[in-house]
């Protein structure tokens, strides 16, 4: 798609009052400041955009006089003619004060700004306007087709190394590795990860290595001042001293052993344990008999006690019953008798007669024998329900009586229950007295077994034994104490020696670590080894990838370079998006003139790349001692001090 703008009129647009301007293939406008270069740029994105050409909404659009006055009551408007692959397309914006009158008031007053939007002539709505114009082109691809200094200046780096790659194409993993013979390991060593995943990896492990191998010599040095002090000792020696040591503390023990263990003491002892048998043999042989009946006895005992419960515990539920019945007794007694009552007080009712004796429909009186009638037929049915209700009073009142019966003839039932287990209670609390008698007299005809002649003889017997213990331990204790003073003295230098012994297993224990430690920090060094060959391996990688990618994206463009990564202190590399231009980086240090032709170089390759042709605006023109080639409709605002007013240069050309 190719647009070019054919013309622009501005009619009280920020001091231009009434200006029409053509353009042709390039168009270039001299003017010293402030003679309306830039309102002619302004008035282009204006009409398009609601901004200016710095992307500001809110600029100054109204003519003022020369003291900075707003001269209200003027129209603000803009129209373009544009072609658009050769049809012509008229966009007109007017923007307008809205003054009004309230009532009651003959001065106007100020309400605020209205804006009308015209397309081809013909009056639209806001947003049929704005769909109109992004149907064409959206705002953003605009300035980045039209801004020399959009790209460079305006977008984040990350977009720009984004297009970039967009415009000129991806370079693939297997490019990469089929450019570099080096780089043959690599797809295996990947795997299924990608190459940032393994670089990663590779990081953390690095780390992980660094710090054991940083901790391994303290450790190292740890274990060797760990290994206790062993010069002067002799460990055979040590071994020889023990042994003999162990064997004197054996022969000191066998010696306590048999001082505390006398022959005489263990027969004195082996005869208190026959004694305490035979002592428990009389008891046993005296009370064999009178247990047996004894135990007997207390269950007899034990059976009566419980029947005399159960006894007891089926007496107090009758009895229960019983008063439960009575209150049912006394509330059908009470019924019977409100019945009683009733009766009487409905026999006694007499009938009132009342016989109307005149007609109801012709109100004469009515003959006597009518009367006669009536009054008889008024007694007959009281009569008749006198005596239902007395028949029925009477039955309640008989069903009453009859249950009050009942249930004192069953009250009556148990109370002989009662009385027969009374009886029984009586006759079991007998039998469990005497039986209890005769416990007790069966407990009290049991002998005490001290008592008993043999019984006190093998008593006396043991006490005897026990004595001639006592003084035989007596007389050994000394010797004992002596033995025990010289087996504590031997089990001291014993320990002291074990302890000298322990300190060459200590050494040697220390060593086999140090080994350890010591093949572990090879293994670890060889494996860090691998991880920087594997981490050089992606850095040639990734250093070949960006030789490509720039090599690829700096052969779209004729004067700009790009570089895509830059190198840090400690050899890696990290992205980025920076244009030079004769190896000046944009941002640093490089002058309008390169700026002007880095951004003219970009916009001329994107504008191949989406095949849209649009008319780029190049401020500060001045600064370029050479011209730019480029496929599109150039407006070139250049300063010129010997121009006071605007001066128009028109160059036709055939687009490409």
């Amino acid at each position: 798609m190719k647009i070019e703008l054919k013309s622009l009129k501005l009619r009280n647009f920020k001091g231009a009052r009434d200006v029409t301007i053509s353009f042709g293939a390039i168009t270039r406008f001299y003017g010293r400041n402030e003679t309306g270069k830039t309102t002619l740029f302004d008035g282009w994105y204006w009409l398009l955009f609601d901004k200016d050409s710095i992307g500001r909404k809110d600029f100054g659009i109204k003519t003022t006089d020369e003291f900075g006055n707003v001269l209200h009551g003027l129209n603000h408007e803009v129209e373009g003619c544009i072609d658009i692959d050769g049809k012509i397309l008229t966009l007109k914006k007017v923007y307008s004060e809205k003054w009004t009158k309230k009532r009651g008031s003959g001065m106007e007053e100020f309400g605020g700004h209205t804006t009308d939007y015209f397309v081809d002539d013909v009056p639209v709505k806001q947003k049929e306007y704005k769909e109109r114009i992004d149907g064409i082109i959206k705002e953003e691809m605009l300035r980045l087709l039209t801004d020399p200094m959009y790209f460079n200046v305006q977008m984040a780096w990350q977009k720009r190394r984004e297009l970039l790659l967009d415009v000129c194409g991806e370079v693939t993993d297997e490019e990469v590795v089929a450019s570099n013979d080096s780089l043959a390991d690599l797809p295996s060593i990947l795997g299924q990860r990608s190459l940032e995943e393994y670089r990663k990896i590779i990081a953390s492990k690095r780390s992980a290595i660094n710090k054991e191998l940083t901790a391994i010599p303290v450790r190292i040095d740890e274990a060797e001042r760990s290994k206790p002090d062993t010069e002067g000792l002799s460990e055979i020696g040590l071994q020889s001293e023990i042994d003999q040591l162990k064997f004197e503390v054996e022969s000191k023990e066998a010696e306590i052993s048999r001082l505390q263990s006398g022959g005489e003491v263990t027969a004195l002892q082996n005869r208190m344990r026959e004694i305490e048998g035979e002592l428990l043999d009389i008891k046993n042989r005296a009370q064999s008999g009178v247990l047996e009946s004894l135990n007997e006895k207390r269950r007899s005992v034990a059976h009566l006690q419980t029947e005399m419960q159960n006894l007891e515990s089926t007496i107090k539920r009758y009895q229960r019953e019983i008063e439960d019945n009575q209150q049912r007794i006394e509330a059908k007694t009470l019924e019977a008798d409100q019945c009683r009552q009733q009766w009487k007080d409905t026999n006694s009712e007499h009938l009132e007669p009342h016989v109307d004796e005149n007609c109801p429909t012709c109100g004469q009186a009515l003959p006597s024998d009518q009367i006669q009638s009536a009054h008889d037929k008024q007694l007959s049915n009281f009569n008749r329900q006198k005596a239902e209700r007395l028949e029925s009073i009477s039955k309640r009142g008989v069903a009453a009586k009859e249950a009050a019966e009942r249930v004192r003839a069953t009250n009556d039932q148990l109370q002989d229950k009662i009385d027969e287990l009374l009886n029984e209670l009586s006759q079991v609390q007998d039998d469990h007295d005497a039986m209890y008698q005769e416990l007790s007299q069966l407990e009290a005809s049991i002998k005490d077994i001290s008592q008993n002649p043999e019984y006190q003889a093998k008593m006396s017997e043991s006490e005897d034994c026990a004595t001639k213990i006592s003084r035989l331990r007596q007389s050994v204790l000394e010797d004992v104490s002596k033995a025990r003073e010289a087996l504590m003295d031997t089990r001291d230098e014993l320990r002291r020696k074990e302890s000298l012994l322990a300190r060459f297993d200590q050494v040697r224990k220390q060593d086999r670590r140090i080994e350890e430690l010591r093949q572990e920090e090879r293994r670890l060094a060889t494996e860090y080894e691998r991880f920087e060959e594997h981490l050089y391996l992606t850095e040639t990688f990734i250093r070949s990838k960006v030789a490509l990618m720039e090599s690829r994206i700096n052969s779209k463009f004729q004067y700009t370079r790009f570089r895509l990564f830059t190198e840090q202190i400690n050899g890696g590399l990290t992205e980025c998006c920076d244009p030079l231009y004769k190896g000046v980086a944009y941002d640093a240090g490089l002058n309008t003139g390169g700026k002007i032709i880095v951004g003219l170089d970009v916009i001329r390759t994107l504008q191949r790349h989406f095949g849209v042709y649009a008319p780029v605006w190049v401020d500060n023109d001045e600064s370029l001692t050479s011209d730019v080639e480029m496929d599109c409709q150039l407006i070139e605002l250049i300063a010129s001090r010997e121009d006071k007013q605007l001066r128009v240069e028109i160059k036709e050309m055939e687009l490409v």
